[in-house]
């Protein structure tokens, strides 16, 4: 075998060779995504029915939001077809056949996580700002 030989791998489809790491790269960035969007989602239920009784000033919209997203992946048809859509992802990618448009889901994959972090936490601080001021004597 030669030296360097491993690194990178034809795709499936015959076009140029990617290094494998970055095919693992892709597949790694698409789990974590994944699996903080699923875990934030989560976690925002316990928000999600006392939020509805809250008034939201400005920031209604990233609270709506992060609370939809929860809401849906904490059914279990859409976390399953989340699930599929991420093994299925991560089977093309490493079989080589997204190696055209790698970078760019990758990209993508980092640019979501910190737009979702973002807004959960800034949902997350409305809410406790909220639910400060509700607090009996809390302003």
């Amino acid at each position: 075998m030669e030296p360097g030989r491993d690194a990178t791998t034809t795709s499936f489809d015959g076009t140029k060779s990617i290094p494998k790491p970055k095919r693992k790269l892709y597949v790694a960035s698409l789990v974590a995504a994944f699996a903080i969007t699923v875990a934030l989602s989560f976690v925002s239920g316990g928000f999600d029915r006392a939020a509805g009784r809250m008034e939201f000033k400005g920031s209604r919209i990233p609270v709506e939001v992060v609370l939809w997203m929860g809401r849906l992946l904490r059914e279990p048809l859409w976390l399953g077809v989340a699930v599929f859509a991420v093994v299925f992802l991560a089977l093309l990618a490493l079989k080589g056949l997204l190696d055209r448009i790698l970078k760019l889901l990758i990209g993508v994959n980092i640019v979501w996580l910190l737009l979702f972090l973002l807004l959960s936490l800034t949902s997350w601080v409305a809410f406790f700002k909220v639910a400060e001021k509700l607090k009996p004597g809390g302003g």
